[in-house]
């Protein structure tokens, strides 16, 4: 055998032996490795090393308007008593929040920016517009903040409520 045939059998038997090597160690279980279906049972036995803790007090909580009855609005929110759980929808609830006859109800469009002060360069707030009650439907997004702390309270009476405006999401193909 000369020397180029020489070669090319070595390197022959380099690249089987390397491909034989590796598909047997691709075979072997990996300890500590975490499959796709154990990682969300994984990520929620310790939620504190992904998320901080639920605060104590909640003054305000945003959520989808179910109902309008007088001055009762029921909105159902993610719960804020029980913590998010990966791979399983979060638990809902519904409040019911009493909009005082003093609130101020606003409307807020993130979608138009904040101006910038010519002279100063300082950045006013976003503008709000004043609404009435009866400008918010069923289906509206609000967040409805109290005086109180309302975490584990169902029912409670609104300072202010701020009707979210969403981006129209295109429809999706079918």
């Amino acid at each position: 055998m000369n020397n180029s045939h020489l070669n090319n059998f070595f390197v022959l038997t380099f690249a089987l032996t390397a491909f034989l090597l590796g598909f047997l160690i691709g075979k072997l279980p990996l300890v500590g490795v975490i499959s796709q279906k154990e990682q969300p049972q994984a990520l929620n036995q310790n939620p504190e090393l992904f998320f901080p803790p639920l605060p104590d007090e909640i003054f305000s909580i945003s959520g989808e308007i179910k109902t309008i009855e007088s001055n009762i609005i029921s909105l159902e929110i993610v719960s804020l008593t029980e913590r998010f759980v990966f791979a399983v929808a979060p638990k809902m609830e519904t409040r019911k929040i009493t909009v005082a006859k003093d609130a101020k109800i606003t409307k807020f469009d993130p979608f138009i920016l904040p101006e910038i002060d010519k002279k100063t360069g300082e950045m006013k707030p976003f503008k709000q517009e004043v609404i009435k009650f009866s400008d918010l439907k069923i289906g509206d997004r609000i967040t409805a903040t109290a005086k109180e702390n309302i975490k584990t309270k169902m029912e409670f009476e609104a300072a202010e409520i701020q009707l979210q405006i969403l981006p129209e999401l295109p429809e999706l193909p079918a």
